[in-house]
């Protein structure tokens, strides 16, 4: 409530936070709604169920894989640490490593940050390593 009100008043619109927190209120606003459509009667809206039995399937799975995630972004950024002043900016910092591991693992990758890096084996073994795990 707090911040559609000072949205609708247009206070604090043009500063960064508040646009941070505009957008985790619009994800939060969309959470809710599935919550308040647990109401409806099962038989004419299955979605709502299906969507919250996957969701209680998936969250061990889920977890498992962020960890794993989590885990090879730190190996990728420790092994690119004297990569750091490259053209390549996918291991820079450690929250570039994160969306790196989740890119990785939509497919969305380049090979020639590996073949140029100071160890190009070592990088590609752990590539093939994670995305080999992801792939079996």
């Amino acid at each position: 409530a707090v911040i559609s009100s000072v949205h609708l008043h247009r206070r604090y619109v043009s500063r960064p936070w508040f646009v941070v927190l505009l957008s985790l209120h619009h994800v939060l606003l969309w959470t809710k709604l599935h919550y308040f459509a647990r109401v409806f009667s099962p038989s004419k809206n299955l979605l709502v169920d299906t969507i919250r039995i996957v969701l209680d399937d998936l969250k061990l799975f889920l977890v498992f894989l962020g960890l794993t995630m989590l885990g090879f972004a730190f190996a990728f950024f420790s092994l690119f640490r004297e990569d750091r002043d490259t053209e390549y900016s996918d291991f820079t910092n450690f929250w570039h490593a994160v969306v790196s591991m989740l890119s990785y693992l939509l497919a969305m990758f380049d090979y020639n940050i590996f073949y140029n890096s100071t160890n190009p084996v070592s990088a590609m073994l752990l590539f093939i390593v994670f995305e080999g795990g992801y792939r079996s």
